[in-house]
């Protein structure tokens, strides 16, 4: 039986440090993987705030693998982490285990955890991630009693050649892009000489399939989450959707 994902071809745009297992997980399902990352990430000068905290948040691998070292000694016997990839991370790193959502990803399943949301009030929060800062999780975690800090352990730069992408898209290479934020989606679209056309985008949210339609780009699928689960089940139910419509086509 032929795999979910045969002789379809996809665009994984996210950071190497945070591509985390999307590519693997596409292959797994037969698909083949072309790699561009819409953001680099470099490592800012900036220091970590001064504590106690009470819990630290890591919001991506590339937050664990950029914040470790400048916070070692520093951390909280509690850490936590928005999705399961990042929380194997944390593990990875020696750091202990993480708090993450048991489904789904993102700050607000992790905000669901009845364990978590209980202990945030009047809670010092250390939450690491990159700049520029997401400034809607700290206002979750305000939101929720917290007292929350970020850390920009690291800044994003957007890819500033279009090469190769601009390529497989002219010669219709790749089948679909996949895309969890709303950064990397204005990083792509601003870029030189690509002409977007029938480009099929697949999501992780709303909010970042919005950012995709006011960019010129058409929405093909939208997952439950950022996590890799989600987002290979999307690429899945979108491929047997078109699939399907080929078939009555012919």
């Amino acid at each position: 039986m032929p795999a979910a994902l045969a002789r379809c071809c996809f665009v994984v745009t996210r950071p190497t440090a945070e591509r985390g297992d999307l590519a693997d997980s596409l292959e797994a399902q037969g698909a083949k993987v072309l790699e561009f990352p819409a953001l680099e990430l470099a490592a800012t000068a900036e220091a970590p705030p001064a504590g106690p905290f009470d819990l630290t948040i890591f919001t991506s691998p590339a937050a664990v693998e950029f914040g470790r070292k400048r916070l070692e000694g520093k951390l909280p016997a509690r850490l936590a982490a928005p999705g399961q990839g990042t929380a194997r991370r944390v593990r990875e790193a020696g750091l202990g285990s993480a708090i993450a959502p048991r489904a789904g990803a993102g700050l607000a399943a992790l905000l669901d955890d009845p364990g978590l949301a209980a202990s945030l009030p009047g809670r010092r929060v250390l939450v690491v991630g990159g700049r520029p800062l997401k400034r809607h999780s700290l206002e979750r975690l305000a939101a929720r009693g917290a007292q929350a800090v970020w850390f920009g352990a690291y800044e994003r730069r957007p890819a500033s050649d279009p090469e190769p992408l601009a390529s497989w898209l002219a010669n219709g290479v790749a089948d679909a892009i996949m895309v969890s934020s709303v950064s990397a989606v204005e990083a792509l679209t601003a870029l030189q000489d690509i002409a977007w056309g029938d480009t099929v985008w697949i999501v992780s949210s709303p909010r970042v399939g919005r950012a995709v339609e006011t960019g010129g780009g058409r929405v093909g699928a939208m997952a439950a989450s950022a996590g890799t689960a989600d987002m290979v089940r999307a690429a899945i139910d979108w491929h047997a959707a078109a699939a399907g419509k080929d078939r009555r086509t012919d």
